[in-house]
């Protein structure tokens, strides 16, 4: 559940251009009708070169709305950052369980927030499951006489 709220950050541009989701939306091999065997080893930073997007240098055939989504992506590739995936849900893109459990919230409260949880109130479990407390500590105390009743190397213990 938590996955979708990485994305994967360019950096070197070692990314595979068709089959890694560098885009923040579904791969681009789901895209187009087929992937040239060309381009099956082609990387983000062979069709990147100075803040210009080298589409002829692909051979698969990339529709307008396709090359208009990767124009329009905030994506460069700086050579002296690695490739990584980093946190959505901050801006600094570093995750922390903080801002995991309030991105979780935010994704929950689109997803029917009238439900009702009265439910949960409603489950059957074993009645054996209410005496096992008692059980663990019958023992505990019934072990705790036995230790008193030996006599103790150390004076002073029990």
């Amino acid at each position: 559940m938590l996955g979708t709220g990485f994305r994967l950050k360019v950096g070197f541009g070692e990314v595979s251009f068709f089959f890694d989701d560098w885009l923040d939306s579904e791969l681009l091999c789901n895209k187009v009708p087929w992937v040239a065997i060309q381009d099956t080893v082609l990387r983000v930073k062979y069709v990147w070169s100075q803040e210009a997007w080298l589409f002829n240098t692909v051979y698969t055939i990339l529709p307008p709305d396709v090359q208009n989504e990767i124009t329009g992506s905030e994506v460069m590739v700086n050579e002296g950052i690695p490739d990584c995936y980093s946190w959505k849900g901050m801006i600094d893109g570093v995750y922390s369980v903080k801002a995991g459990y309030y991105w979780l919230l935010d994704s929950q409260a689109s997803v029917a927030s009238h439900q009702s949880w009265s439910w949960v109130w409603k489950l059957k479990f074993l009645d054996t499951t209410a005496i096992l407390p008692e059980v663990a500590y019958k023992d505990k105390s019934e072990e705790d006489s036995r230790c008193r009743e030996r006599p103790s190397p150390v004076p002073g213990i029990f």
